[in-house]
Order: C-alpha cells, then sequence, then structure tokens
C-alpha cells in the first residue's frame, strides 16, 4: 500500500536525519548540499536547500513525517516555508536519485502557542483540507482553503488561521500537502474549528482507493498521525464534491 511506502520511507529518512544531525551535508564525493533553516512568524520555518551539482533534480523534504516534493531550479536552489510540527524541527532534503542528503534544524518554541493539521499524498488526488473557524458557512470569511488560505499574518496577530499548499504539482506522483495553522492559545473567543477532508471526484481518481495521511499537532501537545483510505465514488460521480468530516479532528477553543 502507498501509505506503508510512505512510513518506510519516513523511518528511513528521520533515521539519517538523526545520524547526520549536527552535520550539514552527506553527498557524493566533490558535491556538498547545503540545508539552512530559519524560523520565522507564525512557528513557520524557511529552508534554503542549495546543491549546484544537481540543478534541476527533484527533491523531497522530510519533516516529522510530512514529505513535500519539489524542484531545484536551474542554479540549483530551493526555498520553501515549512510550517513546524515539532518544537525541536529536524529537516532532511533528500535529492535526486543520487541519494545526496542534507539537514538542517530549528527551533520553534512558537508551536506552543498554535494548533495544527495537515493532509498529505502522492500524485493527483482531488483531496482538499478545510477549516471553518467557529463554525463559519461555506464561502465566508472564517471558512479556510485552498482557495482562501488567509495570511500568515493573521495568525500571528491572533486573529485566525491560516493554510499553506506544499508541494510541486508538476512532479508525477509528487508528494503534496495542505497545513492549517490556528493560533489557539491566542485568539480571542471560544468554539470550534471545525475541520473535514473534501475531495473532488475526477476522471483520474473516481472508483479508486485514495491513501493520506492526517498529521495533528495541539498546542503544546504532541503529534497524532492517521492513516486515512478514501473509497471514491465511481465515475458516474465525476465533478462532485465528497465531504468527509471524521477524518481530522476538530479544534477546540477556549475563551483566552
Amino acid at each position: 500500500m502507498l501509505c506503508k511506502t510512505l512510513q518506510a520511507k519516513i523511518r528511513a529518512g528521520l533515521a539519517v536525519g538523526a545520524l547526520l544531525a549536527g552535520s550539514p551535508l552527506m553527498a557524493q564525493e566533490g558535491c556538498d548540499p547545503t540545508l539552512v533553516a530559519e524560523t520565522s512568524a507564525g512557528a513557520m520555518v524557511r529552508l534554503t536547500l542549495s546543491s549546484t551539482c544537481h540543478a534541476g533534480q527533484n527533491v523531497i523534504v522530510h519533516h516529522n513525517g510530512l514529505m513535500i516534493s519539489d524542484t531545484l531550479d536551474g542554479a540549483g536552489m530551493m526555498i520553501l516555508a515549512i510550517p513546524a510540527l515539532t518544537e525541536t524541527a529536524l529537516f532532511m532534503a533528500e535529492i535526486g536519485e543520487v541519494g545526496a542528503v542534507a539537514v538542517a534544524t530549528a527551533e520553534v518554541p512558537s508551536l506552543s502557542f498554535y494548533d495544527r493539521v495537515a493532509l498529505q499524498w502522492q500524485g493527483d488526488t482531488g483531496l482538499e483540507l478545510h477549516a471553518r473557524e467557529f463554525e463559519a458557512e461555506y464561502m465566508t470569511d472564517g471558512h479556510i482553503w485552498r482557495e482562501s488560505p488567509q495570511s500568515m499574518d493573521r495568525a500571528a496577530l491572533g486573529e485566525g488561521g491560516f493554510l499553506v499548499a506544499l508541494g510541486n504539482d508538476t512532479i508525477e506522483g509528487g508528494n503534496r500537502a495542505e497545513v492549517y495553522t490556528f493560533p489557539s492559545a491566542t485568539v480571542s473567543g471560544s468554539g470550534s474549528v471545525l475541520m473535514s477532508v473534501e475531495a473532488v471526484v475526477e476522471e483520474t481518481n473516481c472508483d479508486q482507493d485514495v491513501d493520506a495521511q492526517a498529521l495533528q499537532v495541539t498546542s503544546g501537545g504532541d503529534l497524532m498521525v492517521r492513516e486515512l483510505n478514501i473509497a471514491m465514488p465511481n465515475c458516474e460521480s465525476v465533478g462532485d464534491l465528497i465531504v468527509l468530516g471524521a477524518l481530522v479532528d476538530d479544534i477546540k477553543v477556549g475563551s483566552n
């Protein structure tokens, strides 16, 4: 199964990362990829990968089970902004098929102020992550999804959440994710953020089982991982939208 393959790659990647945590690179002779991790607002981490001898090659970035596919540019550079899932955040970049690896760590103490939900998958699945803050109606300001992701500043100021889409959708079978962040410790008011996984039935996913994975961290809590296997409707339903509300937990918000 796809999820088992993902788990095996994640375990292998984290094992290598643990061995290399004090070193910036492991690469073929004469080629030194480097990865720099810098903490930014909203418990985000800016990653800068440089590997001039691997220009144009695909990269998989690993972070505590999260896997993202992207591509080095013509100069061998790649910059990503990734939501941290742990306060001591370890990142590993796996470059192309040659197995060159670079690792970096960042301290993200502000993660304790946020709840974070990630949905990840491989390829073109039609999956979407939706958040409805304080039970907002669809297509209103409190409905956060890929077409209305809001800004990181909104969360940093304690006004509401934001969503980031990760992964290069031009890479066939690439690792993609959507990550929603909510400032549970600083937002005013109380109630719930209603979370759901939704999917558009398309010719590429109809009448198939779609594998995905949900990763969820509560403010000051542990990371929880849930394997998802979604049976998509038959191809007569192409164009329909299905709502899968029980696959990720709602976020409970207390009064601050």
